[in-house]
């Protein structure tokens, strides 16, 4: 889980407003209200649950089409605040670092350390098959740290591919 970035805005005063936000936003709208605009759920049937012993607790790690490169081994973490790439696989997809716009908030994991950011950038990017193909600009944080995967989906992500 990734916490922090720039997603909300690149200053030290964010997290504050953020909450504020939350607050208003809960008290303007009832439950019923929200759900009405609910999208339908994603659902995996059985055909998809990897081959072995049940049930598996296993991450969902996924492929997608990241400025032309399949990417794979993306990490779908509905506990991070920001879409993160790392900087390997970012240098591997033939970009460079002058592409990078500066990012000036730390992001922290869960056990709390602090990492900083090499730099933002947007790419677009296309999930899913054939014919149902969804192709969207996504901001990405470029990180330079040792990672089991090329690039973690975070709730913004997850929030801007919609229902």
């Amino acid at each position: 889980m990734i916490v922090g970035g720039p997603e909300g805005g690149d200053s030290a005063n964010t997290p504050k407003s953020l909450g504020s936000a939350a607050i208003c936003r809960n008290s303007l709208w009832s439950r019923r209200e929200l759900q009405k605009d609910m999208p339908e759920p994603i659902v995996f049937p059985n055909k998809d649950l990897p081959a072995g012993e049940t049930p598996h607790r296993d991450a969902l790690v996924i492929a997608m089409d990241i400025n032309g490169v399949v990417v794979r081994r993306i990490l779908v973490d509905t506990g991070s605040s920001v879409n993160v790439l790392n900087l390997e696989t970012f240098t591997k997809m033939g970009l460079t670092r002058e592409q990078l716009r500066p990012v000036n908030t730390p992001l922290a994991g869960f056990t709390g350390d602090s990492v900083e950011a090499e730099g933002s950038i947007t790419l677009p990017v296309e999930i899913g098959s054939y014919p149902d193909v969804q192709r969207l600009s996504m901001k990405f944080i470029v990180v330079d740290l040792a990672c089991s995967h090329n690039a973690i989906l975070g709730r913004p992500g997850l929030e801007d591919l919609g229902p």
